[in-house]
């Protein structure tokens, strides 16, 4: 596996080059410190917005040669992505750089990609896996930026105006906070050349401080009843580890080991739910330690009980043969994922956007081969101590039900 090769720009943007033979694809990922935590009070929605702007021009000189555009507005980050042809390398690179620097808005854009993000927000109203994934933020993270929809609210997109999105633009869209990453079949020199020719007129300014979420110790449920709803959806969380903490590999292995018993128990044994799972997510300022599943309103307390059940039983989940089973998945996930060119910018730009050690994919199997049944164990401890922040979207469900399984006053 080629380790990525980095330089910098005149003006302070990192180029990362991930060699990758043998194949005609080539992914580029522009990633920056510019998503929705970043907004001030006035500005919430800004990120969203900015990030439709700017990729509403001009995509037919990416879809002309059969290339694809993807934008993605995350609460660390935003990504921008183009997957060409490795012939198109530069076409590619013209796309991105046109629109994120010369790019200029105006009034009748903005209302149009108000009307788009405002569809889109109503979209995962209405769908509770999506729905409930982004209104857990209020438990986790109530009062703050965290506590409302990534996208800002339909209100809040309303009353958007040119001037608050540009303001945002101009303060976040600098160098220092994006990084570039080209992975595929191609030339280093062709790489760093083009880059330069392209982003060295990437505007400079002050990168983004580090933001720092305040989290809550005590026990929290947010509620929702609707009758619309066809099943009762469940999500137990607790605080993880961001990108940059050694910890978030043993959270990942922790988090398949728990999957593996709750999907045994609620799908298999039982029949409750079509799915059930626990994820470990890791981000540039945060982390959330995840327990979903959906099932039906007559089974929803029973379904929450066994979770809650081997929670209190943690340490029977653990065993060296388990462990070792959950990391040969981690291991061959990760070799499967790294087929592709656009999983490999994924890891590269994602992690050493805000990880200042940059590891490298090597590095990430080695931590992988390194867990001990003590580094799982510790985490295990240390997440599943905390007391959660339960989400509950259902149709008839009652808040004392809750607190009255978990022991909670």
């Amino acid at each position: 596996m080629n380790n990525p090769i980095q330089e910098s720009l005149k003006n302070g943007l990192p180029v990362v080059f991930i060699p990758h033979k043998g194949v005609d694809a080539l992914t580029i990922h522009l990633r920056g410190c510019v998503g929705s935590s970043y907004e001030k009070p006035d500005e919430i929605g800004a990120a969203h917005l900015t990030e439709h702007l700017l990729l509403q021009k001009n995509q037919n000189k990416v879809h002309f040669y059969g290339g694809r555009i993807v934008g993605v507005t995350a609460r660390d980050n935003v990504l921008f992505m183009v997957k060409v042809l490795k012939d198109d390398f530069e076409r590619g690179l013209d796309f991105l750089s046109e629109n994120l620097i010369n790019e200029t808005f105006n009034a009748s854009d903005l209302e149009i990609q108000k009307r788009v993000a405002t569809q889109e927000i109503k979209r995962h109203l209405e769908m509770p896996e999506k729905y409930i994934a982004r209104v857990a933020y209020k438990n986790l993270f109530p009062g703050g930026r965290m506590a409302t929809l990534n996208t800002g609210s339909i209100e809040s997109v309303a009353k958007m105006e040119l001037e608050t999105v540009e303001s945002f633009r101009k303060r976040q869209y600098v160098s220092q906070n994006f990084i570039l990453v080209v992975c595929g079949n191609v030339e280093k020199g062709r790489v760093f050349e083009q880059g330069k020719k392209f982003f060295e007129k990437f505007p400079k300014g002050k990168r983004s401080e580090e933001i720092v979420h305040k989290t809550y110790p005590e026990f929290r449920v947010h509620l929702e009843n609707r009758s619309h709803y066809k099943q009762t959806h469940l999500k137990i969380d607790y605080y993880g580890y961001g990108v940059g903490n050694g910890k978030r590999i043993a959270a990942e292995c922790a988090a398949n080991i728990l999957e593996a018993y709750i999907k045994t128990k609620i799908q298999k044994v039982l029949g409750y739910a079509y799915r059930a799972s626990c994820t470990s997510l890791s981000m540039g300022s945060y982390g959330i330690f995840s327990i979903y599943t959906a099932t039906s309103h007559n089974n929803a307390l029973e379904a929450l009980g066994e979770i809650k059940n081997f929670v209190d039983n943690k340490h029977r989940l653990l065993n060296k043969k388990i462990i070792e089973q959950v990391k040969n998945k981690m291991l061959a996930d990760r070799a499967f994922a790294f087929e592709k060119t656009s999983m490999r910018a994924d890891f590269y730009s994602g992690v050493w956007l805000h990880d200042s050690s940059s590891p490298t994919y090597q590095e990430e199997i080695e931590s992988i081969k390194g867990l001990s049944e003590k580094d799982v164990e510790n985490v295990f401890e240390e997440i599943l101590e905390q007391q959660p922040k339960i989400t509950i979207l259902s149709r008839r469900f009652e808040e004392s039900a809750v607190k009255e399984l978990w022991g909670a006053s």
